[in-house]
C-alpha cells in the first residue's frame, strides 16, 4: 500500500518539481498513516522545507494548477489531473488560544512533527519509501495506541478540537484498543470548551466518528465523560449502533438512529432544527433527519408497502428506516429484517402511470380539483404500485368526475 501511495502519479510530479527548485519533500500524515495499516487513502498531504511563496511559483511554472489555500499557514493545494494535493511548509506553532494558531516556518522536520497532535500522525515517507518516525508513531500504530505527542493536556489547549480528534481516531484505528484514562479525564476536564469551535469544526469530525463502523464504544466513553451531550444534548441510546446493520449506514441515519428513542420535552421537528443549527447540517440532511425520525414502520411490511416506500423515498431511506425502526422491534426476526433490506436490491422505481394531460382528456378542466384528483389517484397507485394499472386509475379518474363537481374555484 505505501508503494502505491509513492507511485501515485500526482506525488511523484510534484516532488519532481519541488526538488527541481531545491525542496526535501516528504508525505505526511493520514496517508502514511493509513499506507501503513493497509487502508486505502484519499487525501494525499505532502510536506516541504520550501517556502509557500517557492511552492506556489514552483507549481505554477510547472503548468501545475496551485490555490493558495492557507498561505498564512503554509498551504498551497496542488491539483493534478482534477485530484488536489495539500502541500504545507514545515512549521511551528507559535501562539495558540485552543482555536487558531500563529505559525513560523522552520526547515527542521523534527520541530514540524512536535506540533502535531498524535504520535501516529507525524509519519513522513520519503519518495523512497523510507519512513521517518520522530515520536513513536509506528509502535503506537501497531499496538492501537491513541497517544498525543508531548502533554495531553497542553495539546488540548492548543486546539480544542483535539478533543473530538482523540475519539474519532480512537473509533477509526484504536476501537479495540483501551483509551488511557489520562486522556480521558483530560477531554472530560476540557469538555465545555467544545462550545468555543466553530460548528463547522464539530461536524466534521463528528461525522467522521459516526461514519466508523465500530463507533458504539468509543461513543459511550464520550458519553460517560460528557462529550457526547456538548455535542447531541438529547435523550439518546447509544447501544442501538452496535447492530451490524447500523453499522454501515450514513453518520445522519446513525444520528436519527441514535434519537429514535423517547424524548418527550421535544419534538422531532425541534430536535432536527436545534440540530441542524448546531452542526450545520444541509437542508438536504436536515430533511432526510426529519424523515427518519418522523417515518414509524410497523414491522414487517407488505410487499406492496415495502415497494411503496422504496419509490416514494428511494432504496436508501427506506434501508435507513427498516434498520433503524427495527432496533425497537426486539422481536422482528433477524430473518424478516434480512428479506426486507434484500427486497430493495433488485427494485426499478416507477412513476404515476397518468397525468394531468390524461385528465384533461377525460374531460377535467385545469385546476383545483383536477390537482385534488391526482393526487388522489396518486395515494391509491402507491397503496399497491406493482398492481394498480393505468386502466384502473383511469376507471378511477372517470367516476371521480362524474361524482365531484368541475368548478376550478
Amino acid at each position: 500500500m505505501l508503494n502505491k501511495l509513492i507511485d501515485n502519479a500526482g506525488v511523484q510530479r510534484i516532488i519532481k518539481v519541488l526538488e527541481s527548485f531545491n525542496g526535501s519533500v516528504r508525505l505526511v500524515g493520514g496517508c502514511v498513516r493509513d499506507s501503513i495499516i493497509q487502508r486505502e487513502t484519499t487525501d494525499i498531504d505532502l510536506a516541504t522545507d520550501l517556502l509557500p511563496k517557492t511552492v506556489l511559483t514552483s507549481l505554477k511554472a510547472a503548468g501545475i494548477k496551485a490555490i493558495p489555500t492557507g498561505m498564512q499557514h503554509g498551504t498551497v493545494t496542488a491539483v493534478v489531473a482534477g485530484v488536489p494535493y495539500e502541500i504545507t511548509t514545515l512549521r511551528l506553532d507559535t501562539k495558540c488560544d485552543g482555536r487558531h494558531a500563529s505559525v513560523v516556518f522552520t526547515d527542521n522536520w523534527e520541530a514540524d512533527a512536535s506540533r502535531r497532535d498524535f504520535t501516529f500522525n507525524a509519519l513522513y515517507c520519503d519518495k523512497n519509501g523510507k519512513i521517518y518516525d520522530y515520536f513513536t508513531g509506528i509502535r503506537d500504530l501497531q499496538s492501537r495506541t491513541v497517544a498525543f505527542i508531548g502533554d495531553a493536556e497542553q495539546r488540548i489547549n492548543e486546539d480544542f478540537l483535539r478533543i473530538l480528534r482523540v475519539f474519532r481516531f480512537h473509533a477509526s484505528i484504536c476501537s479495540d484498543s483501551a483509551l488511557s484514562e489520562e486522556i480521558i479525564n483530560v477531554c472530560s476536564k476540557h469538555a465545555s470548551k467544545l462550545a468555543l469551535l466553530s460548528k463547522e469544526r464539530i461536524r466534521s469530525e463528528f461525522f467522521k466518528l459516526l461514519a466508523c463502523r465500530n463507533c458504539v464504544g468509543t461513543l459511550h466513553i464520550m458519553e460517560r465523560c460528557d462529550i457526547l451531550a456538548q455535542i447531541i444534548p438529547y435523550h439518546i441510546n447509544v447501544g442501538v449502533l452496535s447492530s451490524p446493520q447500523i453499522a454501515t449506514r450514513s453518520p445522519i441515519a446513525k444520528l436519527a438512529a441514535l434519537l429514535h428513542t423517547e424524548n418527550p420535552a421535544y419534538s422531532v421537528v425541534e430536535i432536527a432544527q436545534n440540530l441542524t443549527a448546531a452542526l450545520r447540517l444541509s437542508r438536504k440532511e436536515k430533511n432526510l433527519l426529519e424523515t427518519l425520525l418522523l417515518t414509524k414502520l410497523e414491522l414487517p411490511l407488505t410487499v406492496a408497502q415495502q415497494q411503496k416506500y422504496m419509490n416514494t423515498l428511494g432504496t436508501e431511506i427506506y434501508k435507513d428506516l427498516v434498520i433503524i425502526n427495527s432496533l425497537k422491534s426486539a422481536s422482528l426476526p433477524e430473518s424478516i429484517l434480512h428479506a426486507h433490506l434484500a427486497s430493495s436490491e433488485d427494485f426499478t422505481p416507477v412513476t404515476l402511470p397518468i397525468s394531468g394531460k390524461d385528465l384533461i382528456q377525460l374531460g377535467y378542466p385545469t385546476g383545483r380539483v383536477l390537482g385534488q384528483t391526482l393526487r388522489t389517484l396518486q395515494t391509491m397507485w402507491e397503496e399497491d404500485i406493482r398492481n394498480v394499472s393505468r386502466d384502473q386509475l383511469l376507471t378511477t379518474a372517470k367516476r371521480l368526475l362524474e361524482e365531484k363537481p368541475t368548478s376550478t374555484s
